[in-house]
Parts: C-alpha cells; structure tokens; sequence
C-alpha cells in the first residue's frame, strides 16, 4: 500500500470509529458537556469567556484554547451538537496523522500504519471524543508538537521553527504542563548534536518569539481585567486537589466527593473571592501542606506515579464495570507490547524516538503526579506507546500472514479440506 493509500485508509478508519462512537454516546442527540461548553457558549452569546465558580464570574477559568475553539464552531454551525461533533473528529484524525507520521520516521511502514490504526481507534479517546471535552486537543497537540520537534531537527529552519513556535504557543493555550516536555525534547535535541549548535539558539529564540507572541494577546486581558498575566486562575487550585489533608490522588475525596466540601473552612475563606485571590489562597494551603511533610508529599506523588501508569482506587467510578475490564485488557497487552518494542528499538540503536517518546511520558506522568491524577490523563500521552508497540505487532503480524500463507494443502488440494 502506498503513502497515500495508507494515509487515507487511516482518515476513513478514524471518521468512522470516531463518529460511530459520537453516535452511540448521543453526542448529537444529549451531548455530555463540561465547563469548556459552558464558558464557549457564553462568548458566542455576548457575555465573554466567563464561567460562574466558587461564588464569582471566573473570566480565566480554564485554558482559553478550546473554549474559543468551540465558540468558533458554534459561530459557523449554531449552537448545536454538530459544531463540537466536527471538532472532535478533526482532533482525532490530527492525533492519527500525528501518530502516524512520527512512526513513518522511525519505523517501516507496516510498522507506521499500526501505530496509526490504535491512534485511530484508543478506547478511551472514542469515549472523551463523544463528548464535550478538551482531552483529545490535548492529545493531538502533545502528538503534534513532538512532531514539529523532529520536524525541525530533520530539516532545521526559521520556517520550521516559526511552526514549533506555533505549535508550543497553542499548547500553553491549553495545556502549558506540556510545555516541561518541549524544553526537555528541545534540549536532548541540542545536547546530542541532533541539531546544528549554531542554530540552536537562533531557531530556539525564533520559537519562543513566536509561542509569546501567540499568548501575548490573552495574557495582556487576563493582567488588564485580573491583575496578572495568567493563563488559568485555577492553576493552584489544581495543585491543591492533590496536596491536602484529604487528598486521595484524584480531584475527588476518597469517599467521590468534591474535595472542598471535605474542608467547609476552606470553602468559606475563598468563596465569591476575586478569582486570583482564591487561586492565591489555593497556592498557599497547597505549599504549606507540602512544606508540613515534605517526605509525605513524596510518597503521595510516587503513589499517584504509580497510579498513573497502572489503574487506582477510584478507576471506572463514572463508567460501566464491563469498560474498565475491556480496557484493561487491552492496556496491558499494550504496556507489553511497547516493553517489547523499546527492547528491539534499543538493540538496533534506534535511540532518537526511544528517548523523545521515554522524555515524552516520564515528563507528563511525573507533572501529573505532582498535582492530581485520574485515569483519563494517561491518555493523553499513550499515542506514545502505540508507537513501541507497532513493532513488535507488525512483525507478529507479517509472521501470522506467512504462516497462512505457507499452511500446507490437505484433501485433495484445498487449505481447510
């Protein structure tokens, strides 16, 4: 199968898994939607990126990318399902071109189809893309900016850094955690001679240009309107959730109850507060709880590490049992299969995509195990792991098709008899 080919059996696969899942979740029907709906809904009406939290009109509540997005689409489709619905399905054919193309720089292209083919199908980013939800832009735009990353240091130039630049500043648009894992890349990258060391701080400055230039714009409302030039005003709120006296590692309590309402004190100081007062006060309890046993707070965050990368307490609260359970299955022959796949990278010396995808997961987990985990932040990093994987798989695979192939003729000449 050509380039081409494959690329478009990729889109169609993804379009109609994708949509067949929007369809059986009534996301054009009784869509499931969370505050970045609210908040989209709210600019298309007149009223600005505003969202009703803890007592006051929150004008920064969340990361301003998909909400605006959203407006966007709502704007062209009317404030209907089908703005949304479109939208999710071009996230998710981006993270599968993404994937795609990652793989097709390091692996065979057997190998680059499989990789695209999980993408296109991941259990759990069907679930989150028929909904209202921001998780698959996350997951395209951590694909996509490894992508502009290897981009560049295949062919290093200002228009591919002005592209970096574009992809990272959308990124701190909507999930600046991300960005540790762009640093880091970029610097192995410099470090290990993969770029030439008189572009590197040319084609590093020239990016970041572009990224403040992308964020300047809401950074100079929220420090007109707010004070300070933030991108959230409930970053410390977050980091708060898993730094507490009742945190159980996830945004909930260990008996599913919103973590304030375990700590009524607390509730009443920030309530109906200006927003950056209360992300403030946030900030201060979650440091002073740090700060009170910091030992403590570093066996939370290897415990949150470890429930990360497997499953904890709290998983499939919200779904059916039988989900968790198929999931499950199929996150562990993945895990195994990517082990399998970093061991065969690792031996032939393939260490480029071993080290970008190793810096790609270690850098989200451990930023997530700082603040909260649930289980649905994995996935937005396990593209990664579908890369691994597709090696060994394709290999199982080529295997089965020449046994098929090679199976000896019985009963008077026929395969099966």
């Amino acid at each position: 199968m050509t380039a081409r080919a494959t690329v478009v059996a990729l889109v169609a696969l993804t379009l109609f898994a994708h949509l067949a899942a929007q369809l059986a979740l009534g996301l054009y029907t009784a869509p499931e939607a969370f505050e970045y709906d609210a908040i989209a809904r709210s600019i298309v009406g007149g009223d600005g990126y505003v969202y009703p939290h803890l007592g006051t009109s929150n004008r920064a509540f969340a990361s301003p990318l998909y909400p605006f997005i959203l407006a966007g689409a709502y704007a062209v489709f009317g404030q209907s399902p089908l703005g949304p619905g479109l939208v999710q399905l071009g996230f998710a054919v981006g993270l599968t071109l993404a994937t795609y193309a990652l793989a097709r720089r390091w692996l065979d292209p057997d190998a680059a189809a499989l990789a695209g083919a999980a993408a296109a199908t991941h259990p759990g980013l069907l679930v989150l893309g028929g909904k209202i939800h921001a998780l698959p832009l996350d997951a395209f735009l951590m694909a996509l900016s490894l992508l502009a990353l290897v981009a560049l240091r295949e062919r290093p130039s200002a228009s591919r850094a002005v592209l970096l630049g574009l992809v990272v500043g959308a990124v701190a648009l909507e999930r600046a955690t991300f960005l540790v894992f762009i640093a880091l890349a970029f610097a192995w990258m410099a470090g290990s001679a993969t770029l030439p060391r008189r572009l590197v701080g040319p084609l590093a400055g020239l990016s970041v240009v572009v990224a403040v230039t992308v964020v300047s714009p809401w950074l100079v409302r929220n420090a007109t309107l707010l004070g300070a030039p933030i991108i959230t005003a409930t970053a410390n709120e977050v980091l708060w959730y898993g730094n507490n006296p009742n945190a159980a590692g996830g945004a909930l309590t260990a008996d599913v109850r919103p973590m304030l309402e375990a700590d009524p004190e607390l509730r009443s100081r920030v309530w109906g507060r200006p927003e950056v007062e209360q992300d403030r006060i946030f900030r201060d309890e979650a440091l002073a709880f740090i700060a009170s046993d910091p030992m403590g707070t570093v066996r939370r965050d290897l415990v949150r590490l470890f429930e990360f990368w497997w499953f904890s307490p709290r998983t499939g609260t919200l779904y059916p049992s039988g989900w968790v359970a198929i999931y499950g299955a199929y996150y562990v022959a993945l895990l195994a299969l990517a082990a399998a796949g970093a061991v065969i990278l690792a031996r032939s010396g393939e260490h480029e995509p071993l080290v970008l995808l190793a810096i790609a997961l270690v850098s989200v987990s451990v930023v997530h195990a700082v603040y909260y985990v649930e289980g649905r932040h994995r996935w937005q990093i396990e593209w990664s792991l579908f890369v691994l994987a597709a090696v060994p798989a394709s290999s199982l695979l080529r295997l089965v098709v020449r046994r098929r192939r090679r199976a000896p003729r019985l009963l008077g000449g026929t395969r099966w008899g």
